[in-house]
């Protein structure tokens, strides 16, 4: 199912049938909040939608499999079950990660800093990409080198940047834009929003003759 070619249609059958806690059986005192089983397609759904957008080949199969199964962890990141003493014990999925993986996830999911997005994610990658072995708190998480990940985090942070600039501005000169997103030069920036706008994810249009970058639904 997760290792087909529709996923996110899969598991929404499997939703649909009533049966997702069948197959993705919890703890038996694991309490999920009602409609989590449809928040755990969701966030499969939006993933599936951003690897296409970011790039199909840029994950191999393995990583692929393991994003999507990440994804429909999420919304169970506050699912509360008793322990032995009775007392309730929040299980986050963060909890495993390093303290710069959690200030990006922070970064990049709760923050709304269009000038600033991705200046504050550059130096949290430059530690990412260090990084290896064994995640803290996690001993039977196999060792990772995260450096893998980081230029598909490159391009996910620049498609954040670009939707909250979009939210904001109308028009930004194309000169001061470049210059927010240190990744990359403006032609790979063009690249990536040019596929973000045919997958209907951002509304934006470059005019070159006055070098100015326009926000929202423009006509042609």
């Amino acid at each position: 199912m997760i290792s087909g070619n529709q996923p996110a249609q899969a598991m929404t059958y499997i939703c649909d049938l009533k049966l997702f806690w069948v197959v993705f059986s919890l703890h038996p005192q694991c309490e999920p909040s009602e409609g989590c089983d449809s928040d755990c397609v969701a966030y499969l759904d939006f993933t599936w939608n951003l690897i296409q957008l970011v790039g199909h080949s840029t994950f191999n199969d393995e990583q692929r499999r393991l994003s999507f199964y990440a994804a429909m962890l999420l919304p169970l990141r506050k699912t509360m079950y008793k322990d032995r003493k009775a007392k309730d014990v929040t299980k986050g999925v963060l909890s495993c990660a390093t303290q710069e993986v959690k200030d990006l996830f922070h970064l990049l999911e709760h923050e709304f800093l269009p000038l600033d997005l991705a200046v504050k994610i550059q130096p949290l990658l430059t530690k990412i990409s260090k990084f290896g072995g064994k995640m803290a708190l996690a001993s039977s998480v196999p060792e990772v080198q995260l450096s893998q990940y980081v230029p598909a985090l490159e391009k996910l942070g620049t498609l954040r940047l670009l939707q909250q600039v979009s939210g904001v501005y109308q028009s930004m000169k194309i000169e001061h834009l470049s210059r927010m997103i240190p990744f990359y030069d403006f032609s790979v920036v063009e690249k990536i929003y040019v596929d973000a706008v045919k997958h209907n994810f951002i509304a934006m249009k470059a005019d070159h003759m006055k070098g100015v970058m326009m926000f929202g639904n423009l006509e042609d």
